[in-house]
């Protein structure tokens, strides 16, 4: 079974407990993509940086399989700072 890292526990937080989820938080844009393009040019901690990856407006559900599914196939990898 999958679940939302969404507390400590790795668990989704409801009423009757915690709960096993099936999706992942997905970026809408590709974070990898992203930063080769974007943040690089500010570093790891820039507020720029910051702000990109703590915008909710940034992220959707997916169902786990779609989300890294997409992820492996994906040809670019992270730059060096």
């Amino acid at each position: 079974m999958h679940y939302v890292r969404t507390t400590n526990a790795g668990l989704t937080p409801t009423l009757s407990g915690l709960t096993p989820t099936l999706s992942d938080m997905a970026h809408r844009v590709d974070a990898v993509s992203w930063w080769n393009s974007v943040g690089v040019k500010y570093g790891p901690k820039a507020p720029e940086v910051r702000a990109f990856m703590l915008d909710p407006k940034n992220y959707e559900l997916q169902p786990y399989w779609i989300n890294r599914s997409k992820g492996a196939l994906l040809t670019e990898r992270y730059q060096q700072f």
